[in-house]
């Protein structure tokens, strides 16, 4: 849609104020914008973007949403939509936009991940584990689908499954510290006891603040009759945290 030139004018300037993060100057300007031309679909979608970056979503979705429905055929103003309502605690909405967005964007891995995490909040576990898969197939090295996929597997007993997951998750980012310390706890659950202290290891190595791993370890410890080890590990974890009274 083409604008006034000092419409476009202003609505560039927004853009800057926007891309520097001054969100109080660019929504000014987006809204001096749409005094000019109230139907401009880039500053109702980028004014609502503004909004939301200063998690005001009351305000912002609207102009998200009067853009969507301007342009219904562009999956990144839909997505952002989406985005908008997930933000703002209400996924079944969310859903609805991602849904459309996806419809014009089919391959796109981002709107298949975030229809997951929006089924998860529903607690549709069977549409947030095709909609992770869908996006793993798209792209096979989103490692945030995968470590997802794991830990609901690891969540639901699948334990195999989960340690497929976190695997390939670890193949693509071996530092993933969070990654290790749940390999460790599936591999646990199969009586791998070695492959588990090694992963719990990795996992401190990774993010020596992780306490989580360090219970598990002492706990894998415990596990094998290993109490002076166990001990050791209780007792850093009460030295980096003294309220910590035990696991």
């Amino acid at each position: 849609m083409k604008i006034d030139p000092n419409a476009q004018q202003l609505f560039l300037f927004a853009q800057n104020y926007h891309k520097r993060g001054n969100l109080t100057l660019a929504i000014a300007s987006y809204k001096e914008v749409l005094q000019m031309a109230p139907d401009h679909v880039d500053t109702l979608h980028m004014l609502g973007l503004a909004y939301c970056g200063m998690h005001k979503h009351e305000q912002g979705i609207p102009f998200l949403e009067k853009a969507s429905a301007i342009q219904k055929y562009n999956p990144i103003i839909l997505a952002n939509t989406g985005f908008a309502h997930y933000t703002n605690k209400n996924a079944a909405k969310a859903i609805e936009y991602y849904l459309l967005a996806q419809k014009y964007a089919p391959n796109s891995e981002d709107i298949w991940f975030k229809l997951a995490l929006a089924y998860k909040e529903l607690n549709d576990i069977n549409k947030c584990i095709a909609s992770y898969e869908k996006a793993i197939s798209i792209q096979p090295n989103h490692v945030q689908s995968l470590y997802n996929l794991g830990n609901i597997m690891l969540a639901t007993g699948r334990y195999a499954t989960a340690i497929t997951y976190f695997e390939n998750c670890l193949k693509i980012q071996p530092t993933h510290a969070l990654c290790h310390n749940n390999l460790g706890v599936a591999l646990q659950e199969w009586d791998r006891y070695e492959e588990s202290e090694n992963h719990f290891k990795e996992a401190i190595k990774h993010d020596p603040k992780l306490n989580d791993a360090r219970k598990n370890l002492a706990q894998l410890y415990e596990r094998q009759g290993k109490t002076q080890e166990a001990s050791q590990l209780i007792h850093s974890l009460t030295l980096m945290n003294p309220d910590h009274l035990g696991y």
